[in-house]
């Protein structure tokens, strides 16, 4: 099976439920939930939410504090994701490290450290994790839990850290470790506030889970980065997840079916095929505002995304902006600018827009001003 870069888009958006109208879509409704949606600058987590058609007042309650059926934890990358508070549990099995080696690699720098000092990452992530568990009696800020930890840790769990003139313990562990130990975040609160997620189950040992037996299909992160970012190779998911494709390679699942994406052997789940063969029709023109942090743009194919040219554009190494979209087409660029209870919104277009694109942008910056609090005074650049 052969399909398009436009093609690949299109089945993206659609299954993402970016093409959902306004207010149509409740978060139990939500698919990309599966891996997480992801927080970030620019209110991100609001604004992926309502550009999957969640109501804004909804968006805004389940970012703005703990919330019954969200949760937000350190996930995948040790970056903030909300996820569904009922699935916490097999969601850090699912994003559990499958050995050492994998482990290693998603610790980063720290994973470096860990293994040359010959430390065992798993036995380690527990027992940072108990740690930091065991003293969130009540809710606490990041900084004050890690000073409660300082020297209540073996030493090689630290680093001395130049911008803090402290020591304490590695900042790739320090976010890996919660989840594993049943600890969320307090959405809505910089630095961020820890506390335990309340019914977490007392028979999970604490710390990475062995194996994956028993994750959910939904939950397993290969499987929905093929569903939500397919069709995709073991080098995007191992980009993804941090880890290197041959690790990817030994959980592939077996029944993944392989098609040409414009000139690439790349993978699709056997379910997603039709969905994938329909998005070779045009879509509506749904026009999107995406934050900066957006799974859509989260793909690792990133040349299939955006042309090589623009990429410093789209994603530079600070202040990234906002990309503007039409049915996964990505066609420039935004960036907010508040003032009081105002809120401007800067586009930097990259092809020319028709009359219906430009209307439908200057509607979804009324819909982000909502989002962030504050009523539209202007859309410049268009």
């Amino acid at each position: 099976m052969n399909v398009t870069r436009e093609q690949v888009l299109r089945y993206r958006w659609h299954v993402q439920q970016l093409d959902r109208d306004v207010d149509t879509t409740t978060l139990a409704d939500l698919a990309i939930l599966d891996l997480g949606v992801q927080n970030g600058a620019q209110d991100a987590a609001r604004c992926s939410f309502v550009d999957r058609g969640v109501p804004v007042g909804e968006s805004i309650d389940v970012t703005s504090g703990f919330h019954d059926d969200v949760a937000l934890v350190w996930g995948v990358r040790g970056a903030p994701h909300h996820y569904r508070r009922r699935e916490l549990p097999d969601v850090a099995t699912a994003l559990s490290p499958l050995d050492a080696a994998d482990a290693y690699k998603r610790l980063a720098g720290t994973g470096g450290v860990w293994k040359k000092a010959d430390v065992d990452p798993f036995l380690a992530l527990a027992n940072l994790g108990e740690a930091m568990r065991d003293r969130l009696e009540r809710p606490t800020a990041k900084g004050v839990l890690s000073t409660e930890l300082h020297g209540n840790v073996p030493a090689e769990y630290e680093t001395d850290c130049r911008p803090c003139n402290a020591t304490h313990p590695a900042e790739m562990a320090f976010r890996l470790a919660p989840l594993f130990a049943g600890v969320e975040l307090e959405p809505g609160t910089s630095p961020p506030v820890l506390r335990r997620v309340p019914g977490w189950p007392t028979a999970r040992p604490v710390g990475p889970a062995a194996d994956h037996d028993g994750v959910p299909r939904h939950l397993d992160v290969t499987r929905a980065y093929l569903h939500f970012l397919g069709p995709a190779t073991p080098g995007d998911v191992a980009a993804y997840l941090d880890t290197t494709a041959t690790i990817v390679k030994r959980t592939w699942p077996t029944d993944a079916v392989e098609v040409d994406r414009a000139g690439t052997r790349a993978w699709i789940l056997p379910e997603d095929v039709d969905a994938l063969e329909d998005a070779a029709r045009p879509g509506p023109g749904t026009v999107r505002l995406l934050s900066p942090f957006d799974l859509f743009t989260a793909a690792k194919d990133r040349t299939l995304l955006v042309e090589k040219a623009r990429h410093k554009e789209a994603w530079p190494v600070l202040g990234r902006p906002g990309l503007v979209a039409v049915d996964g087409e990505i066609v420039g660029t935004w960036r907010p600018s508040s003032k009081g209870t105002k809120l401007t919104v800067r586009i930097e277009p990259w092809v020319s827009l028709d009359a219906t694109t430009t209307e439908a942008i200057e509607e979804r910056a009324e819909i982000l001003a909502a989002v962030r609090e504050r009523t539209l005074a202007d859309v410049t650049g268009l």
